[in-house]
């Protein structure tokens, strides 16, 4: 099958409407995607509007930031030219669990994350904070981090999936009308406008 690939140059980045799944205070998630990636700096693959992010530090470890704190996800170096699944799977109100391959990689309080997870878009590929323009108003734009690889398979789901339920999904395609399945992107088919991704 196909992936999305980015070139980490600046603008090379896609975004994903994602009005339809916010979450709340009280609501459970899990995102899930495949990626592939070589030795870089520091980079984000995936930014939820601009509440939280996941990428890489400076030391290659995969990582979660929120406005409030960061969270290794994986110590180990998967920027290593291979395909890797991750896995974060959310229950509001207690834990979140990272999953490496589906293997459980970190354990961490949910509270990491604000009351709403949410935004107008997904960014993928970059990293999208609230940052002054111009007039010094705090607005949502694209502050670099632009990541150089692939990604594959990203899914969105309004339940915090448990570990077995990860193993058995990760390697097959999925129907797109599985329940609690908010968003699905296989990227058999993307087109480019202005190095923007729309997908």
């Amino acid at each position: 099958g196909k992936s999305i690939a980015f070139s980490g140059n600046k603008n090379d980045y896609a975004t994903i409407s994602s009005g339809l799944f916010p979450f709340r205070t009280h609501d459970d998630f899990t995102w899930e995607f495949w990626f592939k990636g070589n030795s870089q700096g520091v980079a984000t693959m995936l930014s939820a509007g601009t509440a939280a992010h996941i990428g890489f530090n400076d030391k290659h470890e995969l990582i979660l930031s929120t406005d409030s704190s960061t969270q290794v996800l994986d110590s180990l170096n998967r920027l290593d030219n291979q395909w890797h699944h991750l896995a974060l799977s959310v229950k509001r109100g207690g834990n979140s669990n990272a999953y490496v391959n589906g293997k459980k990689t970190a354990t961490f309080d949910s509270n990491i994350f604000p009351n709403s997870v949410s935004g107008v878009h997904y960014t993928l590929g970059a990293k999208k904070e609230k940052l002054p323009n111009t007039s010094n108003i705090l607005t949502d734009s694209i502050s670099g981090g632009y990541f150089k690889g692939n990604m594959d398979e990203v899914r969105v789901w309004s339940s915090a999936l448990n570990s077995s339920s990860i193993q058995l999904d990760k390697n097959r395609k999925l129907r797109g009308t599985e329940a609690g399945l908010q968003a699905y992107y296989p990227f058999e088919r993307y087109k480019k406008e202005d190095q923007i991704m729309q997908v």
